[in-house]
């Protein structure tokens, strides 16, 4: 009603002199103090920049509701010497999330690299809002913040992993922020704060932070830079003891734009299977990019692990004929390989070759002859007979293809049959007409 008393942060005390709102810092009522420290917010920051000290005295106000003002306040005016940020790195340990969230955005904004090892705990925060705002404020403060974000990739929860990581990827567009906010705050200084124009400030730093695209020829070397000084931090994770580490390092890497090489020629190499799985699609989905890695590939081929092996055809298949030729003879190599199933891969890879791989066809069949599945050895038996009508057999095959004659499946030595005769192998074909199965010996 008109006759009640107004408390401190109305639009009274939002309209009240600057000297006035100073002065209410220091008032008794946390009302009065709330209201003062919102009320400056909203004034020019050249008006309130002389009055610094009394602002940033409140930062150890006995109330958090007007810590948390006064802290939103510091980081939006710049206040970035030694004795703000000592007490602004206070608040990061704070038993109240929202003072946590508005003290780390506030050093993130300062630019507080000294900080940046009490931000970075906050990625494993218990408030997902905190570590979030964590993450962002490391992402500001740049690459002076890498060592500490890194050393929360080794950290055993996923969760904070993952922090680390975004806080990893903002730093390749902290500049850009910086500049963001250096533009804000400029425009603050001629016109005064206005709301709707802070709206439209975060928006754009979001479409920073999202998309590099346009940087320019100094920003794209800005941003070739920054990442190659990630990659410098997050490289020496490859060899960590954690295989989920080494796998997230090797994730990271792909965004920072490291070397195909570089980030997976050790990890094809991995003793977790997951991680050497992720090594071999990344340089599958590369295609022609990986062709310095294609020897590498073949190795993965004798992978114990399925799943492994199979990524390793299809990613030399993706390299084909033109990139994939330096593979071929080290996967001719493994046709000889004691197990099946690497035999099998390396069959597979070798029709994913094509051209390159067209000399070593006999080689590749006579490998599957031994499958243990009647229907493998058949068919290669089959395609064996095809090529003898125009190339015959080479000898150091022949004892390989004379033992068809025996095979316990009737099909086998029936498509073998068509090989002696193509040939001109009789003695075989005599022991043939013999067998027990009548459509072999009718052959």
């Amino acid at each position: 009603s008109a006759s009640s008393p107004r408390r401190p942060g109305t639009t009274q005390t939002q309209e009240a002199p600057l000297e006035e709102l100073v002065a209410s810092l220091s008032a008794s009522d946390w009302h009065a103090r709330l209201s003062a420290a919102q009320a400056l917010a909203k004034k020019p920051i050249t008006e309130v920049m002389p009055h610094a000290l009394a602002v940033t005295a409140r930062l150890q106000d006995q109330d958090f509701r007007v810590r948390l003002a006064v802290t939103n306040l510091v980081g939006t005016l710049g206040l970035d010497s030694e004795m703000h940020t000592a007490n602004l790195s206070e608040s990061l340990s704070s038993a109240h999330a929202l003072e946590r969230k508005a003290a780390a955005r506030a050093l993130g904004h300062l630019g507080a690299a000294t900080e940046a090892e009490r931000i970075a705990a906050l990625l494993a925060d218990g408030d997902p809002e905190v570590r979030r705002e964590a993450s962002l404020a490391l992402g500001r403060i740049g690459t002076a913040a890498a060592g500490a974000a890194v050393a929360q990739l080794r950290h055993s929860d996923v969760v904070v992993r993952s922090s680390a990581k975004q806080a990893l990827l903002h730093m390749l567009q902290a500049p850009r922020v910086q500049k963001t906010l250096k533009r804000s705050r400029s425009s603050e200084l001629a016109t005064g704060y206005q709301p709707v124009a802070r709206v439209s400030i975060r928006r754009s730093m979001r479409r920073s932070m999202s998309n590099p695209v346009g940087l320019g020829d100094a920003g794209e070397h800005g941003h070739a830079m920054r990442a190659a000084v990630l990659r410098s931090h997050v490289v020496p994770l490859l060899t960590d003891a954690s295989s989920e580490v080494r796998r997230a390092a090797a994730e990271l890497l792909t965004h920072l734009g490291a070397d195909p090489g570089d980030r997976d020629a050790a990890l094809l190499e991995d003793p977790d299977a997951e991680v050497r799985l992720a090594a071999v699609q990344r340089l599958g989905d590369l295609g022609e990019d990986a062709m310095d890695s294609a020897v590498a590939l073949a190795g993965r081929l004798a992978d114990p692990q399925q799943l492994v092996r199979r990524a390793a055809v299809e990613a030399l298949t993706k390299l084909g004929e033109q990139h994939g030729a330096a593979a071929v003879p080290a996967v001719v190599q493994l046709l000889e390989h004691r197990l099946q199933t690497v035999r099998r891969a390396a069959s597979a890879a070798l029709q994913g070759l094509g051209a390159s791989a067209t000399s070593h066809e006999v080689a590749r069949q006579v490998a599957l002859l031994s499958d243990e599945n009647p229907t493998v050895r058949c068919n290669a038996a089959e395609a064996l007979a095809e090529r003898c009508k125009s190339e015959g057999l080479d000898e150091k095959y022949l004892q390989t293809v004379l033992k068809l004659g025996v095979d316990q499946h009737w099909c086998v030595r029936l498509a073998a049959s068509n090989i002696f005769v193509r040939c001109g192998a009789e003695a075989p074909l005599v022991m043939l007409r013999k067998d027990a199965d009548w459509r072999v010996r009718r052959a």
